[in-house]
């Protein structure tokens, strides 16, 4: 009976905390991406009263063979706004929401109607057949946008997200962990690569220099960054030319490391470059909208996508449930440049805001559109906890150029379903295949590749013959991860987890109970550390396995990432950055403390598994 009572209030407190969880290179054929008529693409074009800042400005909309593409219109102005529409095919204009069926416009016909203010409930929306190929808009006081299809504006862009490649690669006979590294499941996974050049970046600051100094071409202090003025001066005068920047996270904020960032894209933007933004809808604060929102408006070249989950079929209550429950949660920084020794591409745990990147600072509010974050009390998700986290940087152009061809497939996905379209696939390779030195990039849709992630993550652990080093913030995997781990340990693998029990975040009541309740059943299965090196919070996600393959990724080793959320990581088949990765878990471990589970925590932990499906919304 306690325990039943406890459980109905662990269940009301843990649903409304849900929504706050956060080789040989291969020949390519880049051409027509392969048809999909049931899909439909959609873009948004943020529009603001004084116009983008080229006189010849251009929205590229996204391309892929599509029964219809659908650009939403939004204002960043605060009254409404006179606007014109012409195309050079037929469209229709939506003024009153998405059951609008429009008004029809005919090819070279022009529409006028008006552009709500900001925060206006329905936004026009452009509804475009295949053969449309461009539009052009007016509005307001002279200010005009040429849109084009992608292949039309940036034929370069749209064939690197059109690409399709063949992986003549495969496993080498006898060995288990390569077998692992080659398979061709069921996930999004580009072509093994050399691994080429790479850094690690486990401290704060230096993960903010490399981007500053990537994007600008010029050394960054550390004593610069430390002083904390997001006005502080930066050198563009040596900055490289890059085809395409990508910026993808949970969370993008308007915060010092927000806005710094926000400066360096706004330079490369004015020279043409297109820069893609990829943030999750549901966490984005008014804030930061304004800040992606003003850069998108002034150059229509930077791209924003707040991601929502948009589930096949109508079915409303499962809407808003995979709102809630199927977050973007894929973490990568990269630019893509003609010019060598430019191009780089960051994936691991880390968000893009103050938390990650100033473990120590103290906030004055003293700029009214950048979060201070000295009160959140109106609003939970206005915080900020103190991270330490980790990420790795490669710089092969090759390398980087893949990462970016697979994350163009999910920028383009399907809107009804939100499935990206298929890109490299494995096919069988000689014995003599590279065993070292080699790495893949991942993207995971759950709802689109099912369980094909775990499947990567069981399938290296049976694999593993001495030793499976994991450190994640969460731990309470999957009953299949959970399994592959005793299995590992029953034939006398060395199983080593790191995880943390204390956290400042709104969810800490659900995640510090699951993680102490997963604790104290596997606490004499496998060597357990406690990492909790307060005032910080750990956020890293590594996992090694026998020296020879490592992961660096967004996915905690909970349920959620494996049922809900999108992820990405680098899997590396490369003995010098799995010895590397594993001894930096290893300085957590020598940092770590004895496991105190407090009977609150584990007697919560248990209420939450004995709500069925609940443990996968956190």
């Amino acid at each position: 009976m306690q325990v039943s009572r406890v459980s109905q209030f662990a269940g009301f407190l843990l649903l409304a905390l849900g929504a706050l969880a956060g080789c040989a290179p291969p020949g390519a054929d880049i051409g027509t991406p392969p048809p999909a008529e049931s899909a439909r693409l959609e873009a948004t074009v943020y529009l603001s009263a004084r116009g983008p800042d080229q006189p010849d400005a251009r929205f590229d909309m996204p391309w892929r063979d599509a029964r219809e593409t659908v650009v939403t219109l939004v204002s960043t102005a605060p009254r409404a706004m006179a606007a014109a529409l012409s195309c050079d095919g037929p469209a229709r204009l939506r003024l009153d929401g998405p059951l609008d069926p429009g008004l029809f416009l005919r090819a070279g016909a022009e529409r006028r109607f008006t552009l709500p203010a900001r925060h206006e409930a329905d936004m026009p929306a452009i509804v475009l057949p295949p053969e449309t190929r461009s539009c052009e808009l007016t509005w307001g006081e002279g200010n005009r946008l040429a849109l084009l299809r992608e292949n039309i504006g940036d034929p370069e862009v749209a064939a690197l997200d059109a690409r399709t490649r063949s992986c003549d690669l495969g496993a080498p006979r006898g060995d288990a962990l390569a077998a692992a590294f080659f398979a061709n499941r069921g996930l999004a996974q580009t072509c093994a690569r050399s691994t080429g050049s790479y850094k690690l970046y486990a401290d704060e600051v230096d993960a903010l220099q490399v981007r500053l100094e990537r994007l600008t071409g010029a050394p960054v202090s550390r004593a610069a960054i430390e002083a904390a003025d997001p006005d502080m001066p930066l050198d563009f005068s040596r900055a490289p030319r890059f085809d395409q920047i990508v910026v993808s996270y949970l969370q993008v904020r308007a915060d010092i490391s927000g806005y710094l960032t926000a400066r360096a894209l706004a330079v490369h933007a004015a020279r043409g470059t297109k820069v893609r933004v990829a943030v999750s809808g549901t966490l984005a604060l008014d804030k930061d909208r304004r800040l992606l929102e003003a850069l998108a408006a002034q150059y229509p070249n930077v791209q924003l996508q707040y991601f929502r989950h948009s589930p096949k079929g109508f079915a409303p209550l499962a809407n808003l449930a995979g709102m809630i429950s199927k977050s973007h949660h894929i973490k990568l920084f990269a630019g893509l440049s003609s010019e060598p020794g430019h191009s780089f591409a960051l994936v691991g745990g880390r968000n893009l805001h103050d938390g990650f990147f100033y473990p120590d600072i103290d906030y004055v509010e003293t700029r009214p559109e950048l979060h201070n974050y000295g009160d959140f009390t109106l609003n939970p998700l206005d915080y900020v906890d103190r991270y330490e986290d980790f990420e790795i940087g490669l710089f092969s152009r090759t390398a980087v150029e893949d990462v970016l061809a697979q994350f163009g497939r999910f920028w383009n996905r399907d809107a009804i379903g939100s499935e990206m379209s298929n890109g490299d696939n494995a096919a069988a390779a000689p014995s003599s295949a590279r065993r070292d030195g080699l790495v893949r990039h991942y993207i995971s849709l759950p709802w689109q590749h099912g369980l094909a992630q775990e499947d990567l993550f069981v399938d290296m652990i049976d694999a593993a013959r001495r030793e499976v080093t994991f450190m994640s913030p969460f731990v309470y995997p999957t009953p299949a991860i959970d399994a592959a781990l005793l299995r590992a340990v029953e034939r006398g693998v060395r199983v080593r987890l790191v995880v943390r029990l204390k956290t400042a975040e709104p969810a800490a009541l659900v995640v510090n109970s699951l993680n102490s309740h997963y604790l104290e059943r596997r606490r004499d299965d496998f060597e357990v550390y406690v990492y909790d090196p307060h005032p910080r919070t750990v956020h890293t996600k590594l996992f090694t396995f026998d020296d020879r393959v490592a992961i660096v990724t967004s996915t905690n080793l909970n349920q959620r990432s494996f049922h809900g959320d999108s992820e990405n990581g680098f899997v590396f088949l490369d003995s010098g950055v799995a010895r590397k990765l594993r001894e930096q878990i290893e300085i957590a471990m020598r940092q770590a403390e004895p496991a105190t589970l407090q009977p609150l925590f584990l007697m919560l932990g248990e209420a939450a598994h004995a709500i069925p499906g609940l443990i996968k919304q956190f």
